[in-house]
């Protein structure tokens, strides 16, 4: 029987797979449901920054701006990782993407990346970067939870963040770095609530 449900899984990983075959013809919601569900979202998600943002975005506004500089992440052991390789103009990008489950660990999205770093021995040919996102923040707690199909997208829409700023950085913004600060606060202080 273990051999059988090998030989199926392997079956089913393999190209064509019959599983993503089958997605294109799964049911999709019409847009009467995609109507209905965005009103209900725009309007708790619209009254959620209604009542909390301006206090938030005023601390916001009145930090200084300072320009881009080498940041590591909060020391933790308590997080899973995936590292994954990635070649680009001949440089050979180490991304590891972290999900942290530390209480200790205060920003939703960390990002390193070893080439602003000057005391991080470089090697030829190898950029490291490490995306963190966590679990533990109340953003995460409060929509996210365990639910893997939660946190996917939005891990996904995180990486998508860290590496534009990594990009951004490298292209020669001064302030890309503030964005990611400014979400942080943004979903500390004002959209983690309900």
């Amino acid at each position: 029987m273990e051999l059988f449900l090998q030989i199926l899984r392997d079956d089913l990983k393999s190209e064509p797979s019959i599983l993503r075959q089958a997605e294109d013809y799964r049911e999709r919601p019409s847009n009467e449901q995609y109507k209905k569900t965005s009103e209900n979202v725009l309007v708790t998600t619209a009254n959620n920054i209604q009542d909390s943002i301006a206090e938030p975005l005023n601390n916001i506004r009145e930090t200084p701006l300072k320009a881009d500089e080498p940041t590591n992440l909060q020391p933790t052991t308590e997080y899973s990782s995936r590292e994954l390789e990635v070649f680009l103009n001949g440089v050979t990008w180490v991304v590891s993407i972290e999900l942290s489950y530390d209480d200790l660990i205060t920003d939703w999205l960390e990002v390193f990346d070893d080439y602003l770093t000057t005391n991080t021995p470089k090697k030829a040919n190898k950029r490291f970067i490490r995306i963190r996102l966590s679990l533990k923040h109340p953003f995460m707690i409060q929509f996210a939870g365990t639910n893997k199909l939660v946190i996917e997208p939005l891990l996904r829409v995180a990486a998508a963040l860290a590496l534009s700023e990594v990009v951004a950085v490298e292209s020669g913004s001064n302030y890309a770095q503030r964005i990611r600060a400014n979400v942080n606060k943004l979903l500390r202080d004002a959209l983690s609530k309900q």
